[in-house]
């Protein structure tokens, strides 16, 4: 049954969780967008009708924004592997319905 000392023993790792990783969060904190920090506590049962409690923190250290070199594609027609001389591109013809190799 969950009752108090659950309660209270979940309490208890949520304040150790935070002293533990205090530095860490402090520095995680930009004061810009905020912190979130996640707990979750796992309970399971053991096979003499004990508990098992086990609480986790989460939060994310570090962001990451950064933006690359704009550049202009077209996907409608790929290019082909010939040279611009209008011959063979080094490759050679194979028989009917073979393909080109390279």
């Amino acid at each position: 049954m969950i009752g108090v000392k659950t309660v209270e023993t979940i309490k208890n790792q949520v304040e150790q969780l935070l002293n533990d990783y205090l530095i860490d969060a402090d520095g995680a904190f930009d004061g810009e967008d905020g912190l979130a920090i996640n707990f979750k506590a796992k309970i399971s049962p053991t096979q003499d009708s004990a508990l098992i409690v086990e609480t986790s923190i989460a939060f994310v250290t570090g962001r990451v924004k950064d933006k690359s070199d704009q550049k202009v594609i077209n996907e409608v027609q790929s290019e082909l592997p010939f040279d611009e001389g209008g011959g063979g591109g080094g490759g050679e013809v194979l028989e009917k319905n073979d393909a080109y190799r390279i």
